[in-house]
C-alpha cells in the first residue's frame, strides 16, 4: 500500500519516493530493489533467498548422505579411510588399487612371507563366487571363465602316478 500520509501509513511502512517527485510511505516488502540486473520487490527477493536456502540445504543433506554411504562402504570392505570429509574419502577412492580387466597383472605367490613365484594373471582367471574344492591345489583343476573346472583325465593321470 502506498500513501503520502504518515497517519494512514500502516506499521511496517518506510518513507520512500513512491513515484518521481513524490515522497510517501510504502510497505517495506513492496520496496523495489535491483538484484543482479533484475528489478523486483524486497518481498520477492526475500522469498527467492529462502527458496535458494532450501535448495542448498537439500544438496547439503544429500551430500552428507553420499559421504556417509561412501565411508561406510569403504570401511565395510576393509579399506582404511584417511579422514571423514567428502574430499578425503574421494581421495581414498582415487588411491584404491584396482585390477583393470583389460590388462594382465603380475601377482606374487608367497609362502611364509617370502615371494616364491611371480605370475601374470588376467581378470578372467580370478575366481568369482565359488568355493574351491579341498583338493584344488593338487594340479588337476583349471580355471575357465572364472570358474574352477575339474579335469577328470588329468586327475586320473596324476593319481595313477602316486
Amino acid at each position: 500500500m502506498k500513501t503520502t500520509s504518515i497517519t494512514k501509513a500502516p506499521v511496517g511502512s518506510v518513507k520512500a519516493i513512491i513515484e518521481p517527485g513524490t515522497e510517501g510511505y510504502q510497505e517495506i516488502m513492496d520496496l523495489k530493489v535491483r538484484w543482479q540486473g533484475e528489478e523486483k520487490t524486497l518481498g520477492q527477493l526475500i522469498a527467492d533467498v529462502l527458496e535458494a536456502r532450501k535448495a542448498i540445504e537439500a544438496v547439503a543433506n544429500q551430500t552428507h548422505a553420499f559421504k556417509s554411504g561412501l565411508q561406510a562402504w569403504l570401511e565395510k570392505n576393509g579399506y582404511q579411510v584417511t579422514g571423514e570429509t567428502l574430499e578425503s574419502l574421494v581421495n581414498d577412492v582415487k588411491a584404491l588399487q584396482v585390477l583393470n580387466p583389460k590388462h594382465r597383472h603380475s601377482v606374487a605367490i608367497m609362502r611364509n612371507g617370502y615371494i616364491n613365484e611371480v605370475i601374470d594373471i588376467s581378470m578372467e582367471q580370478i575366481l568369482r563366487n565359488q568355493v574351491a574344492p579341498e583338493d584344488v591345489n593338487k594340479g588337476y583343476y583349471r580355471v575357465e571363465n572364472g570358474q574352477i573346472v575339474l579335469d577328470a583325465r588329468r586327475r586320473e593321470e596324476m593319481t595313477s602316478m602316486d
